[in-house]
């Protein structure tokens, strides 16, 4: 009777533990890439799929509720899936949510808490992209730039050719999305995209 019993013990454990196999496996299967790391300088942390201290490498997958934070002097360039593209500059704390979804148009939230990204939204983009900080909220349309800041002091969309009548609109959204724009702001803003393409200009650089 005895040896019947720990055999039965032992059935019951391995049903267990191929139970708790399964249901992990099934855990993976069902997580969804939405992007990759493509590049990163300096010291970045990051949140993967719900643990801190994943060793940051370019080309690493990226997952709905991942973080990535960015010290001083730190960048990262984020590929969507979608070829949509955000880089994310000096001491940021940014959070990706792009829950899976069978919809025609997708939804991807790009939540700012500290410091400032610039989003490229790709010319053929089925997600619509909402950029949010603790001041602003902005909608980011098919085939623009965005650059946005955590403060709410500094947001604006450039349009890509052929999505307006201008070469560069810049476009404050109105109060009721808490946006403003800052005084003198067009040469702010200029300044501000110099400073942006110094910065990748070296994150592409320092990849040769």
């Amino acid at each position: 009777m005895n040896k019947f019993y720990k055999s039965m013990v032992r059935i019951r454990m391995m049903v267990a533990v191929a139970g708790i196999m399964l249901s992990a496996m099934s855990a993976v299967a069902e997580e969804q890439v939405i992007a990759t790391l493509h590049s990163f300088n300096g010291d970045i942390m990051m949140k993967s799929s719900g643990a801190w201290g994943t060793a940051p490498q370019n080309g690493m997958p990226l997952y709905n509720g991942d973080k990535i934070v960015t010290a001083a002097g730190s960048s990262a360039r984020i590929c969507f899936h979608d070829g949509s593209v955000l880089n994310i500059l000096s001491d940021s704390n940014v959070y990706l949510s792009e829950p899976a979804s069978d919809a025609a148009v997708k939804e991807r939230e790009i939540k700012l808490s500290q410091g400032k990204v610039v989003f490229s939204s790709s010319q053929d983009s089925a997600t619509e992209t909402t950029l949010v900080s603790p001041k602003a909220t902005v909608v980011a349309s098919a085939g623009s730039e965005t650059h946005f800041g955590a403060d709410g002091e500094l947001a604006f969309t450039t349009e890509s050719p052929g999505k307006s009548s201008g070469s560069d609109i810049s476009r404050p959204v109105s109060d009721g999305l808490k946006y403003k724009r800052i005084p003198e702001s067009e040469r702010i803003r200029q300044a501000y995209i110099e400073s942006v393409k110094q910065l990748l200009t070296g994150m592409d650089e320092s990849k040769n």
